[in-house]
């Protein structure tokens, strides 16, 4: 609701002027139904998380641990712009060579296919 709330105030307002609530009552069903499968993708993303997690286990330094939980602290909508050698760099507080290095590495995991959506990776031409 609070991703809605002008438009909730305003179809509440709007419903409210006659006695006529339809118009209302589908408006808020939909906002329950878009509410509900926000919350089932936040649930599998968080089922998802660990079960990558409990994969991972072992298998990254520090590092790469770090910037694996500071990804996954934004949710399903993921990492504006995706993880690239610079913001990696900046969340590892480590030097190129060991973010290109680390990333390197994380591409190479056989789970690769699993990490591109939380991943993302864009290399940076400067850091390449």
């Amino acid at each position: 609701m609070l991703v809605h709330r002008r438009p909730y105030y305003d179809a509440l307002e709007a419903a409210s002027k006659g006695t006529e609530a339809s118009d209302w009552l589908a408006w808020f069903a939909g906002i329950a139904l878009e509410a509900q499968e926000r919350t089932l993708a936040q649930i599998q993303f968080l089922i998802d998380k660990a079960r990558l997690l409990d994969q991972l286990r072992g298998k990254l330094n520090d590092r790469q641990e770090r910037v694996m939980l500071r990804l996954f602290r934004e949710g399903p909508a993921g990492f504006t712009g995706g993880l690239n050698a610079g913001k990696y760099v900046s969340i590892a507080k480590t030097s190129p060579a060991t973010a290109r290095r680390d990333l390197g590495e994380l591409i190479q995991l056989p789970i690769r296919n699993r990490l591109e959506p939380v991943l993302w990776v864009f290399w940076s031409p400067a850091l390449r």
